[in-house]
């Protein structure tokens, strides 16, 4: 299983929940742009922690775009142009509750214009050991889809994808599987609470890598494409009926 939190900032310590609650309430729209952040005294009797780990976390935060402190003005929330919207933490954050169309549309969109040209570098630059990883995974995959377990297939899904990213060679590429890892999650908290799943799910990811296997560059990244297609479907059902359910409006989310 390879490591999943490299890219994110810790959450452990009073610094790192004070950086992952704010950074998420930012991003969730619940403290607006141009809105003031609590103020120290308040974060302080929120989270219970010192001034040296608010000032900390306050720093984290302005370094990602997302606040700036301007004399007399307070701490604010920039204006999401100046985002790093391609900042690891700010991803998941997004897919946390993700009740902004554009949010959820810029997450979707970018995973499938991505996701299938990585497959297709790691059919032409993935070592046979690196390859040997995918199949362990794979292997974890089909146990779980033997005994139609959501809560097994899930784990070594996300586990999949990521290391498509992780052995593509291509740094900058593989800064960029938070996308997938957050889309991955949301559908999961989608699926689980009625346990939804679909048999044979793990032939896809074999298709995937007999084609890797066999350095067929354009058919694995064809098959990614169908089996994000297909993914991605089934994700845009779910999350159109959940927030449909909350709003009262089931109007379908419409990718260009």
């Amino acid at each position: 299983m390879i490591e999943r939190n490299k890219w994110y900032y810790p959450e452990n310590g009073i610094h790192g929940k004070v950086v992952h609650e704010i950074g998420q309430e930012i991003v969730s729209g619940v403290i607006k742009p141009g809105e003031k952040i609590p103020d120290e005294a308040d974060i302080l009797r929120r989270f219970q922690g010192s001034r040296t780990a608010i000032r900390e976390a306050l720093r984290v935060l302005t370094a990602k775009g997302l606040i700036e402190a301007k004399q007399r003005a307070g701490t604010r929330v920039r204006q999401r142009e100046y985002w790093n919207l391609l900042d690891p933490d700010i991803i998941a954050w997004q897919s946390y509750e993700p009740s902004d169309r554009n949010d959820f549309r810029n997450l979707v969109e970018t995973r499938v214009l991505i996701e299938p040209l990585v497959t297709r570098l790691v059919a032409q630059r993935a070592t046979e050991e690196e390859l040997d990883r995918l199949e362990d995974i794979y292997m974890s995959m089909q146990v779980a889809d033997e005994k139609e377990s959501l809560a097994d297939f899930y784990p070594a899904c996300v586990d999949f994808h990521m290391t498509i990213y992780e052995i593509c060679h291509n740094d900058l590429l593989s800064r960029l599987s938070g996308i997938s890892q957050s889309l991955c999650d949301y559908h999961f908290k989608l699926k689980e609470p009625a346990n939804i799943y679909v048999t044979g799910m793990s032939n896809f990811y074999l298709e995937i890598l007999k084609l890797l296997r066999a350095r067929n560059a354009e058919g694995a990244e064809q098959a990614m494409q169908s089996l994000l297609d297909m993914k991605i479907t089934d994700l845009r059902l779910l999350h159109s009926g959940q927030q449909g359910a909350a709003s009262g409006n089931l109007d379908p989310i419409v990718f260009n």
